[in-house]
């Protein structure tokens, strides 16, 4: 049983001993205010964490629709033999030494196979790389022609301008696609 003369009431509500005539203060332990505050700020880095993560996402899915809107734009392009578009799509570098008259005659060759009956385009892979000249993508993507044909794009992407432009491409169909255009393109041999 607790005397309540060896106790008194102190200024925080909390009744402390009294020792020698004086009451001795009694710490509150503050051990709950520390973790309210650890629950807080966890909870305010896990938010920033979430919202870094879906801006990261967010970002990453603006530029494979961006590159892969790029590829088929130029693929479609090519396809109706109107190499002045597709050539706005690259890059200042990539237009070095691109002459369009020589791409156009390059299309009417079995070239043309790398394009023909091009409907549409699947990204397969997107890698950016920040460097100090500036931003590359790397894009691999799966094309989807007339004919159940399917081929590989591959590209490189850089940025100018703040967009994205074409540095280099690179298309490879199935040896069976570039014959069925070639038959297709040649007099007499249709069937």
């Amino acid at each position: 049983m607790v005397h309540t003369d060896q106790y008194a009431l102190t200024s925080v509500d909390v009744w402390s001993p009294i020792v020698a005539g004086q009451a001795v203060p009694v710490r509150r332990p503050r051990r709950h205010l520390m973790i309210l505050l650890g629950i807080v700020l966890l909870l305010a880095g896990c938010c920033a964490g979430t919202c870094g993560a879906v801006s990261a996402i967010t970002w990453f899915m603006r530029q494979s629709e961006d590159t892969t809107l790029i590829l088929d734009q130029y693929m479609r392009a090519m396809a109706v033999g109107d190499v002045s578009a597709a050539l706005k799509l690259h890059s200042t570098s990539g237009k070095r030494g691109a002459n369009e008259a020589a791409v156009r005659e390059e299309l009417q060759g079995a070239s043309g196979a790398l394009f023909a009956g091009y409907q549409q385009i699947e990204l397969d892979k997107l890698q950016v790389n920040w460097f100090l000249s500036g931003t590359v993508a790397q894009v691999s993507a799966n094309a989807t022609y007339e004919g159940g044909f399917t081929g590989l794009v591959e590209a490189m992407f850089e940025r100018e301008d703040g967009a994205w432009k074409i540095a280099d491409v690179s298309v490879t169909v199935l040896p069976e696609k570039v014959e069925a255009y070639m038959q297709r393109k040649l007099p007499g041999t249709r069937s």
